[in-house]
């Protein structure tokens, strides 16, 4: 049974407009933080550039990363000093989720295993 108050949406986009479309809905998050999953780490390395060249204040999080760099980046998320959490999908498991996220499809056959408010 679906949750009511959740609002979850699909956003389909041609492959070369999918980074832009997520600058959009990371734009309009309330408060401005947001968790964005992706089902590889190196997606999750590029993605994190590529949203910290866009001036979003980002961190990551994926197994191969040693505890301690889990940890701070976890701690500096749920501070707020970083408004965005990139993750491999394994990851979102761990999370409450009470923010909004998103599924990151990076493959055009690949389809996310987990539900999201956004879905790019």
């Amino acid at each position: 049974m679906a949750n009511l108050n959740i609002d979850q949406r699909f956003v389909h986009c041609k492959s070369g407009n999918k980074y832009a479309q997520l600058i959009e809905l990371l734009d309009s998050t309330v408060d401005g933080m947001a968790l964005v999953f992706v089902g590889r780490k190196n997606h999750v390395a590029y993605l994190e550039r590529f949203l910290s060249e866009h001036e979003f204040s980002v961190t990551s999080l994926h197994g191969d990363k040693k505890q301690n760099e889990r940890d701070h980046a976890l701690s500096e998320f749920r501070s707020g000093r970083k408004t965005v959490l990139v993750a491999t999908d394994v990851a979102s498991r761990i999370f409450r989720l009470v923010l909004p996220f998103i599924n990151f499809c990076t493959r055009r056959t690949r389809h996310p295993k987990h539900h999201a408010r956004h879905q790019l």
